[in-house]
Formats: structure tokens, sequence, C-alpha cells
């Protein structure tokens, strides 16, 4: 029993291992068409503002948007978007202040994460949040300073899908699957949460692997950070199998951009490429997990491939991503190896 829960560990198990119900096909269709109009709406902001690059953060903004929109009320959908927005906001301006801290940003970051790892994934907004929020820290203390651009484009992004959400919720409407963020909050408070063991060692991981990346002069450690975040998967209750699917996914995904990437050397290619991914994610994420991954790895590159020809990179730029990736995966293995035998270990005592 964790002493992180306040409730039996039969408990914990129930509302860990919990699923939600399965969509109907009308369902998934509604939610690819929200992908689909969300997403090309984000990549013609390119034409409005004269600005690939506004283009490329403004789908971004709106992947995170709709993956973690509870489809509840209308109030709720919007408080949700709007708080994700401000968190994300907050987290990029927060590590653009603590990047000339030497040794708090160590800090800082190792409690964000072990907080972040708390929240299991029954509370899907505030998981997939406190992700989001993590990413956001993580690439403004290491790798990227806010431009013009980023701040439009993920504000651009944010409030179209804000316009789908109004959309959606009058006209595409199918299912009311999702549960409110207060609702979800309200179980995390109550004792709904991972074992405090799993949090420790997320953080430790995750900051062990930002450091190993700098120490041996990777070119992007805060991809790693974010491939850590990304795989060391929550939902570990249901076992570890979902989170193998997680890794050979995000595999599977980059294999796949790496092969197409040669020939998306144009807007117009890739931003089919953006679309058709980005519309798989909805319907394969309650369908078939490593194909979901799949598809959101290959969506996020997609993306960044974009972000990359609008900012003058070239082809080489992909190299590191994969040798990245290789070590993200790795660092990821050892942590859910130390969280397996900490599970043994807590079962025997």
């Amino acid at each position: 029993m964790s002493q992180s829960s306040n409730v039996p560990a039969s408990t914990q198990d129930s509302f860990l291992s919990r699923r939600p119900p399965n969509p109907s096909k009308k369902a998934l269709a509604m939610a690819a068409l929200r992908f689909f109009v969300a997403l090309s709406a984000a990549l013609s902001l390119s034409f409005v503002f004269h600005d690939e690059k506004v283009g490329g953060f403004a789908c971004l903004a709106c992947f995170m948007a709709l993956l973690s929109d509870d489809k509840n009320s209308l109030s709720s959908r919007l408080l949700g978007l709007l708080l994700t927005f401000l968190c994300v906001m907050f987290s990029a301006w927060l590590g653009y202040v603590l990047k000339d801290l030497p040794h708090g940003k160590w800090l800082i970051l190792g409690l964000c994460v072990f907080g972040s790892a708390l929240l299991p994934f029954v509370e899907q907004f505030w998981w997939l949040l406190g992700k989001y929020s993590l990413i956001f820290l993580l690439i403004s203390l290491f790798d990227f300073t806010p431009t013009e651009s980023a701040v439009i484009g993920y504000s651009a992004g944010f409030a179209l899908s804000g316009v789908v959400i109004i959309v959606d919720h009058y006209l595409w409407r199918a299912d009311n699957l999702g549960r409110r963020p207060m609702d979800q909050l309200k179980e995390f408070i109550g004792g709904t949460r991972n074992p405090l063991f799993f949090a420790v060692i997320s953080a430790i991981i995750v900051v062990f692997s930002l450091w190993s990346a700098q120490l041996f002069h990777f070119m992007q450690p805060a991809w790693v950070g974010m491939s850590v975040i990304y795989l060391l998967n929550t939902r570990v209750s249901m076992g570890f199998k979902r989170s193998y699917q997680r890794i050979f996914g995000t595999l599977f995904g980059y294999l796949l951009v790496v092969a197409i990437f040669p020939y998306a050397n144009h807007y117009a290619f890739l931003g089919i490429l953006i679309v058709l991914s980005g519309m798989l994610i909805p319907v394969f994420l309650p369908t078939n997990y490593l194909f979901a991954n799949t598809a959101i790895t290959a969506f996020i590159l997609f993306a960044l491939d974009w972000l990359l020809l609008a900012y003058g990179g070239d082809g080489y730029m992909i190299a590191w991503r994969l040798i990245d990736t290789i070590y993200g995966v790795i660092c990821s293995l050892l942590g859910l190896l130390l969280i397996k035998v900490s599970f043994a270990l807590q079962k025997r005592c």
C-alpha cells in the first residue's frame, strides 16, 4: 500500500486500472473530424500571418488542446482549454527565468516531475496537463527561447481549438465520454494517485537523463528528457505492457518519419502528413495503443519537420532526434526496471 494514498490497495488498483467506455464509430469519426478541422485551420494561419512558423506552432497547440479535451459540458471543456493554455505558457516563462540558475533549475525540475508523476492516468486531463507543462519547462530551460512566432502560434492554436470545441458541442457531438477536470481533481485530492516510489524514480530518471545528455554533449538534451517524460507511462497498475507499447510505438513512428523525410521537403506534402497523422490519433487512442503512439510520434515529428523547414534547417537535424530518442528509450527502460523491482518489493511487504 502506498503512503500517498488513503484508500485500500485493492481500491487503488481498481481506479488506476479503470478504463473509459469504448467510443462508438460515430464518436471516433467526430473526433477525427475535430482534428481535421483544427489542424487544417492551424496550417492556414501560415498564409494569414505570412509566417510558416506560426502554422507549425498552432498545429502543436491544437494537438495538445484536443487531446486533453474532456468532452463533457461546454463550460468544462473551455475551462480545461484555458487552464491548459495558461499552464503551458507559465511553464515556458518559468523555464526562461530559471535558465541561468545552475543548480536551482535541477531542484525545481525534479520537484515538478515528482508532482506530475503522482497523477495517475485515470485523471487524464491533469495527467496530460502535467506532461505538457513539463515539456514546455524543459524546452525553455535547455533548448528554446520563446519567440514572437511561437507565442502567436500557440495562442492562435488554442483559440482555434476553442472554436472547434464550441462547434463540436452544438453540431458534431456524438458521445459524452469524459469526466470534468474538477471531478478528476477531487479524486486526486481524495487519494487517487500513484505511489510515492513511482514519483521518486520518475524524477530521478528524468533528471539523470537530462544531466547525462548534457554531460555527453547531446545536441538537444531536452529531447532526451521529453522522451523519458513521454515514455514513462503512469498507467502502471495495468502492467507494463502499455509502457512497452508506448516505447515500440514511438520507435515505429520515428522510423516511419525517417523513411518519408527525404520526400517531405515541401509545405504542401508536410501539411497533408500532419493532418492525416493527427486524424489517426483520436481513432487509435481508445482502440489500439501501439498504433496510437505511432501516430502521435509521427504527428509530432512531421510538425517539427514543418518548423525545421520554416527555420531553414536541413535533413541532418533528424539524425540527432533519432540518437536522442534512442537514449531516451534506454533511460526509460532503466526507469521501468526500477519501478518493476519496486512494485515486486512492495508486494512482498
